[in-house]
């Protein structure tokens, strides 16, 4: 079994596991946060979590590449320094939309 990838968020590092990145698709899917089908206070629940706030926040979209896409070999993916972010260190609205957008024409 390969292992997870892992996505940096400013000092934070978050393991990319099976619950993060249904997480993060239940949000792709429209699948609201409080939906999460794993048990309260679980590891699982909270990856889960991650993975969907992450990717409301565009946080899936470096590089070039969407992380969620990517296959599991044990890759970190750091911030992006060039993807736009605003005053707060959000990632820019407009841009995210952009990036999906391209993503769902692929």
């Amino acid at each position: 079994m390969s292992k997870s990838n892992e996505v940096i968020m400013g000092d934070t590092v978050y393991e990319m596991s099976p619950a993060y990145i249904d997480g993060a698709h239940a949000m792709r899917r429209g699948t609201t946060f409080h939906a999460n089908p794993y048990s309260d206070r679980s590891q699982e629940h909270a990856d889960w979590d991650f993975g969907h706030t992450h990717e409301a926040a565009g946080e899936h979209f470096r590089f070039g590449l969407d992380l969620i896409a990517q296959p599991a070999t044990g890759a970190s993916f750091e911030e992006d320094p060039a993807v736009p972010r605003d005053e707060d260190h959000n990632v820019d609205q407009d841009w995210i939309d952009k990036q999906m957008a391209a993503r769902e024409a692929a």
